[in-house]
């Protein structure tokens, strides 16, 4: 087989698209996961609104079937969530921003 050139997959689960949040702690949530016969997924990032990406937590170490990160969100009104999952090829995917409101 050639080299991996397929982008992982990645997804936000939570917060779900204008969904409301309480203000605070937000647990952002998701899955990510490589084409079959692919490298594996090496690390996801996400990002709030327009800051830094930062990497996100996966349920066991290695495994980015599920992952979370937490923000403490101290605005109301509306934000956004990115994420970003790199495969171990470098390959890339960006899910789109998803749009929530915290109360």
């Amino acid at each position: 087989t050639g080299p991996d050139t397929t982008r992982p997959t990645v997804a936000v689960t939570n917060p779900t698209p204008n969904s409301s949040v309480p203000l605070g702690t937000v647990v952002i949530q998701g899955t990510a996961s490589d084409n079959t016969g692919g490298s594996g997924i090496r690390d996801v990032y996400t990002r709030l609104d327009t800051g830094a990406y930062l990497i996100a937590t996966p349920t066991a170490p290695g495994n980015w079937t599920n992952w979370s990160r937490n923000y403490n969100i101290t605005a109301t009104g509306s934000h956004t969530i990115t994420a970003r999952a790199t495969d171990n090829a470098g390959n890339i995917q960006w899910t789109a921003a998803i749009p929530f409101t915290v109360t």
